[in-house]
């Protein structure tokens, strides 16, 4: 059998906690282990980590190289070999997830030859949370490394126990209490509508103020708006020659023209997927949104939202929103976007099962195209009895229908009338509410000025936790108010919107049903209609169908297909997805001999 090497039989000895071999123990009670002058005569191997928690820290290019020179001395005077030095720069250490201490402790666990010692400034550069100092220090320990601190000096016995927890407790807590003062002062300036620091997304940065320059706020960058609107512009409309395009698509087509802007040469679908789910282009900037509610914190964090200009506006963020969950792929609806159906996604059958394609060929050789129940390819043609309409029967009565009751000028107008009417309602019954919001805005207004003035002439009590805490709880209560009266008293009239728009508008769609692609046709169709519903039986005469839609729909479309149109030249742009003009209840009957006989209609 071949003799061991002396550093297995040194590590045999030193390892109490488990079991050694039966060779091993016999030459430890025959007191034939290792010389102990040779394992003395070998050098200690050494590692130095450095590392500071801020940005400014690390960029002053003090705080590292004074650890680092006061490591190296001690190292040379311990007359232990320096293998390498990990620095850590900007990194905080209220927890381990820092690139460099992971690297440091997965080379120094699987280093050969072994390392010994692992020289730290101070047990706060390692880290500043108890449990994790414990569960570290232990890992090392049983792997034959020690933890050595440069400013500390702990004995190893019950005293050095007690030393080093104590320093490890009052690292925790300065770092819990610099935390929660610093999400204190970030929670007032959010709350006042300043910036608060992170990366801000395309076609956003942040300048000071001047009444301040210490303080930011946020602003459009005139620069990249222009992207950054394209970017919605594609996902909602598309372009003159396409229908409204995924974040893949659209991610292909700016880097097949080359566009890079920033930190991003080259775009993805996660890149344009951050862009269009992002709150802030529609006037939202989110703080403490993704804030974790931690054991020890004496309040739990706060959602605040902090207005900035708007890029888009909130119907078409909201709508680009539905659209892109009906696009989600995990919901299996993604489908109906790609479908060569016209009506696909807005055809259902009587027993609200969506239409899907039927194909066939008949006894000479032609083919013919169905929409049919969806049930049928889930679960069999006997669970639903519904009828199968021609394609293109189906595709022209509905284009006709909308050509000539939806989109005539008439019709909208009494639409658009019966919406005013309905806004007038509303906003007298929210005019009521709006009263006891504004009584509620004054006691807040008051309480925050007492408070205040408080704080403001009495500098001792200013300084007391309960007076902050109340405080900034009345700071919040009073910008809930103000929010809260401010979108209670909002006009939602339909305003802006001319004759002459209403014409252009319906002109215009007109023209493109009749005459466009079939891709532009089935997105016109999208942005106003809601469903279409087709009732009736297989065997049975007599097959229904219902066109149904929103009025606040159809005034969103006629707002936004002529807002950008000045002199009503341009051609305007109507929205992929957006369904619905009116409600279900609102139809008027066709003759049963509309299209020769073919089916009846109801609108």
């Amino acid at each position: 059998m071949p003799k061991k090497p002396p550093e297995t039989l040194a590590s045999e000895k030193t390892d109490f906690g488990r079991r050694g071999s039966v060779s091993a123990r016999r030459k430890l009670l025959q007191g034939k282990t290792t010389n102990s002058t040779s394992l003395a005569s070998l050098a200690v191997r050494a590692v130095a980590y450095c590392r500071v928690s801020t940005g400014e820290s690390a960029a002053s290019n003090l705080s590292i190289p004074d650890q680092e020179q006061q490591l190296k001395r001690y190292i040379k005077d311990k007359g232990w070999i320096l293998v390498d030095v990990y620095k850590e720069e900007g990194r905080s250490a209220k927890t381990t997830n820092r690139p460099i201490f992971k690297k440091m402790i997965d080379d120094v666990l699987n280093s050969h030859p072994k390392i010994q010692k692992l020289v730290v400034y101070h047990t706060a550069r390692f880290s500043r949370r108890m449990s994790d100092f414990d569960r570290y220090e232990t890992m090392l320990f049983e792997n034959g490394i020690e933890l050595v601190f440069v400013t500390q000096n702990f004995s190893k016995d019950i005293g050095g126990f007690i030393g080093k927890a104590a320093s490890t407790l009052v690292d925790e807590v300065h770092s819990r209490k610099t935390a929660e003062d610093t999400s204190r002062t970030m929670t007032r300036l959010a709350l006042e509508g300043f910036y608060v620091g992170g990366v801000l997304p395309l076609g956003y940065k942040a300048v000071p103020v001047d009444s301040d320059p210490s303080r930011k706020i946020i602003v459009v960058n005139e620069e990249e708006r222009p992207l950054a609107r394209r970017i919605f512009d594609l996902a909602l409309y598309g372009s003159p020659d396409s229908p409204p395009l995924g974040v893949k698509a659209i991610a292909v087509k700016l880097n097949e023209e080359h566009i890079c802007i920033g930190r991003i040469r080259r775009w993805n679908k996660a890149h344009i997927h951050r862009i269009l789910t992002n709150p802030i282009y529609k006037g939202t900037k989110l703080y403490n949104e993704n804030a974790k509610d931690e054991q020890w914190l004496s309040r739990s964090p706060e959602l605040i939202v902090i207005p900035v200009p708007a890029i888009v506006t909130s119907e078409e963020f909201e709508a680009l929103a539905e659209q892109l969950q009906s696009k989600d792929p995990r919901l299996g609806t993604a489908k109906k976007f790609s479908s060569p159906l016209l009506l696909s996604g807005i055809a259902f059958c009587g027993c609200g099962a969506g239409m899907t394609l039927s194909t066939g060929r008949n006894h000479v050789g032609k083919d013919y195209r169905y929409y049919h129940c969806g049930r049928d390819d889930r679960f069999g043609k006997f669970d639903c009895d519904g009828p199968r309409v021609p394609e293109t029967t189906l595709d022209e009565i509905v284009i006709d229908e909308i050509i000539t009751q939806v989109l005539d000028p008439r019709r909208i107008r009494s639409l658009l009338e019966k919406l005013r009417e309905h806004y007038l309602a509303e906003q007298s019954e929210r005019e009521g509410h709006a009263q006891a919001l504004r009584d509620r805005l004054k006691v807040a207004e008051q309480t925050f000025e007492n408070l205040y003035t408080i704080a403001k002439h009495s500098p001792n009590l200013a300084k007391e936790p309960l007076i902050l805490e109340r405080l900034e709880k009345a700071q919040s209560n009073l910008s809930q108010c103000r929010g809260a009266v401010r979108e209670l008293i909002s006009d939602k009239e339909v305003a802006g919107i001319s004759d002459d728009q209403i014409d252009y508008f319906s002109c215009k769609v007109i023209d493109h049903l009749r005459h466009g692609e079939p891709a532009s046709i089935k997105r016109y169709l999208g942005s106003i209609l809601e469903r279409v519903i087709v009732t009736g039986t297989r065997k049975e005469a007599g097959t229904t169908i219902t066109i149904v839609g929103k009025y606040a729909e159809l005034e969103a479309a006629v707002k936004r297909e002529c807002s950008d149109t000045d002199n009503l030249s341009q051609t305007p742009r109507v929205r992929g997805f957006v369904r619905k003009w009116c409600p279900q209840q609102d139809s008027n009957s066709r003759p049963p001999d509309y299209k020769s006989g073919a089916l009846p209609t109801e609108l």
